[in-house]
Formats: C-alpha cells, sequence, structure tokens
C-alpha cells in the first residue's frame, strides 16, 4: 500500500499482539476529527480488526465503513483450485484467545459434519502441537488419503502451494503465515487441482433408477467406451456449474430421454449402469460431480466403478457434449 501513502498522511505502525490498543488509538483520532484507515491483511471482518472497533463503545460516535478484503482461506483456496466448491468452515488453532478446549470442540463439530475446514494460525514457533492435534481430531472423520492443501504467503512475494494429505503432512513446513485446507470426504484431486464438488448430485425428474435395479455390487471398474474413437480436442473443458446447459451439438433438454416401457427388451442388469460415447472430451466434469466417487479418471475416458454408482445421474446433467446415456436408454443428440 505504499503507494497510497503521500507526504500529509501520518502512519502510526503498531506490532502483532497491540491490536485492542490499535483499535482504541484508531477510534480516538477518529473523534478528534481525523480521516484514520485502519489497515490490516486479509479480510477485516475475518480475524481482523473489524470486530475490536465494532464492539467499542466509542464506534457509534463516529462514522464507519468496513472495507471487505480478501481472507487467507480464499486466496489459498484460488492458488489449490476449488476446495471450498461446498460447505466449510474457518477455525483458527491459536489459542491465545481461545481456550483449546473450545477449538477442540469446533473441530470435532467440522469433522464430524465433513466439512472443508481452513486452519488459520495452525503453527508457531511457540505452538507447535496444535496442528497434530487439530490434523487427529479430523482425521477421525474422513480417511487418512484425504487431500490437504498448503499455502504460505498467499499473493505475497514468494508464495508457496503443495498438495499433501492428512498423513502425510509435515508440519515443520508450516508458519503463521500458512493456511491449511483440509478437505472432506468429497474431496478429491483432479489432476494438480484439489477440488471438492459443489454436490448438485439431485436426482431428475423421471430418473430410471425407479425402472430397474442397481448393477451387480461385486463388479469392479468397467471401461465405458472404444478410447479408439476418441475425439481430439486442445485441452480440458472447463469444470462449470452442473446448473449451467453449456452449448453443445444435442437438444438443450439433454438429461434423460424416454423410461422404458412395456414394449421395450427387458432390461439387461449385467450392463454398466451408463455408457459414454466419442463424444467425450475427458473434461473431467463428471469425475468432480459424482457424489458416490464412482467415475475416475483415465487416459481417454472415465472409468465406472458399478457397485459404486447409485444412479443420480448428475454426471448426464453436468456432461457439456451429451456423451452419457443411463442405461436402458437411448442417446441423445448427434454421435460420432
Amino acid at each position: 500500500m505504499t503507494d497510497l501513502v503521500e507526504p500529509r498522511h501520518q502512519l502510526v505502525p503498531s506490532p502483532i499482539g497491540r491490536e485492542s490498543e490499535r483499535a482504541a488509538a484508531a477510534l480516538a483520532l477518529a473523534r478528534a476529527g481525523r480521516r484514520v484507515a485502519l489497515v490490516c491483511s486479509g479480510d477485516a471482518g475475518i480475524y481482523g480488526m473489524a470486530s475490536l472497533v465494532l464492539e467499542s463503545e466509542a464506534a457509534v460516535e463516529v462514522e464507519i465503513e468496513v472495507v471487505p478484503g480478501v481472507t487467507a482461506a480464499l486466496a489459498a483456496a484460488a492458488l489449490l483450485g476449488a476446495p471450498l466448491g461446498h460447505d466449510h468452515a474457518l477455525v483458527s488453532l491459536s489459542d491465545l484467545l481461545t481456550p483449546w478446549q473450545t477449538i477442540e470442540a469446533r473441530l470435532e463439530a467440522a469433522g464430524a459434519a465433513d466439512l472443508v475446514v481452513a486452519l488459520y494460525n495452525p503453527r508457531s514457533s511457540g505452538r507447535t502441537w496444535q496442528l497434530p492435534r487439530a490434523l487427529g481430531i479430523l482425521g477421525r472423520y474422513r480417511p487418512a488419503s484425504t487431500p490437504v492443501g498448503v499455502v504460505t504467503d498467499a499473493g505475497r512475494d514468494g508464495q508457496r502451494a503443495y498438495l499433501t494429505t492428512i498423513e502425510d503432512l509435515d508440519v515443520s513446513r508450516v508458519g503463521m503465515t500458512t493456511t491449511v485446507v483440509v478437505g472432506s470426504s468429497q474431496t478429491r484431486v483432479v489432476g494438480t487441482w484439489m477440488v471438492t464438488p459443489r454436490g448438485y448430485a439431485h436426482r431428475p425428474h423421471g430418473s430410471v433408477r425407479d425402472h430397474h435395479a442397481v448393477g451387480d455390487p461385486q463388479a469392479g471398474p468397467v471401461d465405458l467406451g472404444d478410447p479408439g474413437d476418441q475425439l481430439t480436442h486442445d485441452g480440458p473443458a472447463g469444470l462449470g456449474d452442473p446448473d449451467d446447459r453449456l452449448t453443445h451439438d444435442g437438444p438443450a433438454d439433454r438429461v434423460l430421454s424416454r423410461p422404458p416401457t412395456a414394449h421395450d427388451e427387458p432390461l439387461r442388469t449385467d450392463e454398466p449402469p451408463l455408457r459414454i460415447d466419442a463424444r467425450c472430451t475427458a473434461c473431467g466434469a463428471c469425475v468432480v460431480t459424482c457424489p458416490e466417487h464412482a467415475l475416475a479418471p483415465a487416459r481417454h475416458r472415465p472409468t465406472l466403478d458399478p457397485a459404486r454408482c447409485s444412479e443420480c445421474w448428475a454426471c448426464v446433467e453436468v456432461c457439456p457434449t451429451g456423451a452419457i446415456t443411463p442405461r436402458g436408454h437411448e442417446p441423445i443428440g448427434r454421435q460420432p
């Protein structure tokens, strides 16, 4: 912010740990008729100075504007991908102002609710045991292989970001300017990105799950098409909002065709719950949307684990090319 400072401005620095005194000084100057900008990193309303100012009785005597900023969790999330794509919680591990018992109770609640958790103030030279304890609590509610994003100095010179897991996190690489983002049970790594699906896995009207049985629960992953007829493309398509209707060659309403009727041939329950044809561009939208983790990325097109598939058809909705067809339905739109 040095480019905003002019000779007429008075700078009043203060050390870490003197936040209450700084807020009081800013209010005193404002009451004396000065225009005051109380600056802090991130967002002033999230672990920042706004609450210290506004909870003071003196705050009612002056005009105050709270300017929004970018909190560390959002800055870190942007570097990691989209780890906060669904419900999440922000928890500070600093027990200087909050009893550890309270922090621990909040971690337990966030873990039990399967929330993505962004940990603020995770570790310092004088607080080294809190982060391992927090990871242990969250680890009781999600696999040890759950993705964890570690971002230090987000948005500053020398920022660093990397992905690891709950069991492999090296706490010695974490400091006070680090934000640790612990994924939920739905969070996964797609390429180099940490992604938590938005969770729009509702069943469309007329879902064919009501018309036939789920596949063999003992079956393993199956190939969903011949990779030889894979369409070429320049790169992964955007993994957009499943509610968006992306442009494609087929009709706009491509979620499902008609359900089976009495005149149809009996459904073969040994067939996979869905098929993916040559229109697939391997964009990965279906992989990150599947709530059951039934679809896995592959070189040409995703593979399916029938035992996991709940036939919610979220993948059908999100596919931008209409390449996915549920079992017992006719492919929709033009095919190669």
